[in-house]
């Protein structure tokens, strides 16, 4: 019976070592996959940091953007401030001019010096209020209340319409380079 025993201990130590080398290789399978998982973990973390300094760079470029938006809207406001004063200051010289064409009218008048005697009454007679609806008639088309003040001339005599048309100014022939909007 030695050889049973003989046999059933080489069998033994057969498949014991049939379940190390089994072991070994699930040892060895179990290494190889968790290095691939880490591996798989590491690139995807390499990844989500690119992306992540990527939208840190955008919002960066966001901000900055933003602030230059501010400051540019900044500068467009003091700007329309200042043509707001400008155009008040250009509305009461208007009004200031008006009234003293408009005192240097009655005193020709009063002195017999406007060159109008030989007018019939309905001239005498006609309303200040149509007058002053005229003065104030653009001088391209007639029709429209003027709006635009002409640049270097400053004249106020054309509509916002034909101020688009108009090279220089209807009133003294001076070539336009600009216009203002003026509100009355």
């Amino acid at each position: 019976m030695p050889t049973d025993e003989s046999s059933q201990t080489d069998s033994l130590l057969l498949l014991h070592q049939h379940i190390q080398k089994l072991n070994t290789n699930l040892s060895q399978i179990n290494l190889r996959q968790y290095q691939t998982l880490l591996l798989s973990a590491d690139a995807l973390l390499r990844q989500k940091e690119a992306k992540s300094k990527q939208l840190q760079l955008q919002n960066l470029a966001l901000q900055q953007k933003l602030r230059s938006i501010i400051l540019q809207n900044q500068q467009l406001c003091s700007i329309a401030r200042r043509s707001e004063a400008v155009a008040s200051a250009l509305r009461i010289s208007l009004q200031n001019v008006i009234i003293q064409n408009e005192a240097a009218a009655r005193e020709r008048e009063a002195f017999g010096d406007s060159g109008d005697v030989g007018e019939d009454k309905e001239s005498c007679c006609e309303g200040k209020e149509e007058m002053e609806v005229s003065r104030f008639k653009c001088r391209v088309c007639g029709e429209r209340e003027v709006s635009i003040l002409l640049i270097p001339c400053n004249h106020l005599c054309v509509c916002g319409d034909c101020e688009e048309l108009v090279t220089e100014c209807p009133s003294c022939r001076l070539t336009k380079r600009g216009a203002l909007k003026v509100l009355l």
